[in-house]
């Protein structure tokens, strides 16, 4: 956990899902903009962003999370989630 590196003698080309790419990504450009959100807040205008190193720590934060509750790769799961910064996460994980 913690690691933003992508597996030793891995390519880019093996990657085929975007929670894949998260990881080359998080390992490139850890400060690059992954995501930019709207600002939620009463009153506020502009918008969030959140770096592809933060999205990769959090997202491998659902995974764990995700395995506790014994989810496993490769299993099929509904997402009932509203559009959100959750779901985001959800489905990279």
């Amino acid at each position: 956990p913690g690691d933003l590196r992508p597996p030793p003698g891995s390519e880019r080309r093996s990657y085929r899902n975007v929670a894949g790419r998260l990881l080359f990504h998080a390992a490139d450009r850890p400060d690059s903009i992954a995501v930019r959100e709207p600002a939620r807040r009463r009153g506020t205008t502009g918008y969030v962003d959140t770096s592809c190193r933060e999205l990769c720590r959090s997202v491998q934060t659902y995974v764990r999370g995700l395995d506790r509750l014994g989810v496993r790769r490769g299993m099929r799961v509904a997402l009932m989630v509203p559009p959100s910064r959750e779901l985001i996460r959800l489905v990279y994980a």
